[in-house]
């Protein structure tokens, strides 16, 4: 056999062993690293900003460069199976999810008074899932064990 076909049934291996849930996030994280690539291509302009900077309005290519490392960092972690490697994926995400947490609670905070309240239930189901999303992860270190 050669290293091309090992490598292609490695993969596919790995793919099918994946539990259903993993195996979801592998096929919408393959679909946001296409289409980050395609954002990168087309120079797409963004429509939000962090803290009122216009970050990263005014640097799109950073951002989305950032969005292509990561979803290829996320597609790397789900077929590699590393523990440690899963670990640093969800640092990163959480680091950027507490970004995120913040800049909410700040544009929250600047809404009339009469809009807060819906959109805290947004950001709250959004966020709850989030955190459950990362403890699925953590409690995955059967699958992302093994060799």
């Amino acid at each position: 056999m050669t290293k091309k076909k090992q490598l292609k049934n490695t993969w596919l291996t790995r793919f099918k062993e994946m539990p259903l849930l993993i195996k979801l996030f592998f096929v919408l994280g393959s679909y946001s690293a296409v289409l980050s690539a395609i954002d990168l291509l087309t120079f797409k302009p963004l429509t939000f900003t962090y803290f009122g900077s216009a970050f990263p309005q005014n640097m799109p290519a950073v951002w989305h460069l950032y969005a292509l490392a990561i979803n290829v960092f996320s597609l790397y972690v789900y077929i590699k199976r590393s523990y440690s490697f899963l670990k640093t994926y969800l640092y990163i995400s959480a680091a950027v999810l507490t970004v995120s947490v913040a800049n909410s609670v700040y544009e929250t905070l600047r809404l009339p008074a009469e809009q807060r309240l819906p959109v805290v239930i947004v950001y709250g189901v959004t966020y709850a899932l989030a955190i459950l999303i990362f403890v699925y992860f953590l409690g995955q270190k059967k699958y992302f064990n093994k060799p």
